[in-house]
């Protein structure tokens, strides 16, 4: 199995975190960052973790997304 991030992902991470940039510190924002890759990364090992990815059922790729936070 291999993990693939989207240009849209990385887009919807980097919107979020110039969005929240202002509110907290740069070492909150690092660790928020973090919290977010290492999510995904858990994929890795547990690939039915998370829900499938609608936008991507066509695909038939098994493709599956994950929300850490609120």
């Amino acid at each position: 199995m291999k993990l693939v991030f989207t240009e849209q992902s990385l887009n919807s991470l980097e919107e979020t975190l110039n969005f929240i940039a202002p509110k907290v510190t740069y070492a909150k924002l690092i660790e928020i960052r973090n919290e977010i890759l290492d999510a995904a990364d858990t994929l890795l090992l547990h690939p039915l973790k998370g829900g499938k990815e609608p936008y991507l059922e066509h695909l038939e790729l098994g493709h599956r997304r994950l929300i850490v936070g609120h």
